[in-house]
This record gives C-alpha cells, structure tokens and sequence, in this order.
C-alpha cells in the first residue's frame, strides 16, 4: 500500500492510503484514485500520472500530463523511484503530494 498526502507549505492535507498495484492522480474523480480541483489546480491533467508498487519499490509515471510531473524538483521523463519523504508536484506551481509511506507484502 502506498499513503499519500497533499503539502501545502509543509503542512499535510487528505492523507489517504492506497492498496492497489497503480494509483492514478489527476483532476478526473471519475478515473483518479487522487482528484484535484480544475479551479484550484489548472494545471493539473485530467489524468497527471500515476504511481506504481511492484517488486518492492514505488514508481511514479507521467501520464503525458501538459505540464509535467516532477519528483523532488526535477522533472520525470522515464518512471522514477520514490520512497518515503518524496514530494511529487503535478505541473509547474501545481500540487505537491508527499509520500508518507509505503509497504508491500513478501513475495
């Protein structure tokens, strides 16, 4: 499972937590896991990226988002691994989502 929450100015918002292999964040209720508003957040896609447990980590993948996604400030191109601690921003001056923790059961 993967717990995630919103950063604002260092303080945490809606923290969630995620059972599934791949987590979908954007602004679509209908096919994000995480949902942002189009009116706070416009540059936020409809669907931005996602993140994916699997073989032990945790990755997160733009989904050809309009304003790209970085992790930790740098921008993502190709899947990046994340771990506890790391910030995730959707679009540039968009949404932080910081990763409270992350666990996965034995293969």
């Amino acid at each position: 499972k993967i717990i995630l929450a919103e950063d604002r100015n260092g303080q945490l918002h809606g923290e969630r937590t995620f059972t599934g292999d791949a987590v979908c964040v954007g602004r679509d209720p209908a096919i994000c896991h995480y949902a942002f508003s189009q009116t706070e957040w416009p540059m936020v896609s409809r669907k931005h990226a996602e993140f994916r447990l699997g073989e032990g980590r945790c990755r997160v993948v733009d989904a050809n988002s309009r304003f790209g996604t970085f992790v930790n400030g740098q921008q993502v191109t190709d899947p990046v691994e994340v771990r506890v601690g790391s910030h995730v921003q959707l679009g540039t001056g968009g949404p932080i989502l910081r990763v409270i923790g992350i666990e996965q059961s034995a293969v």
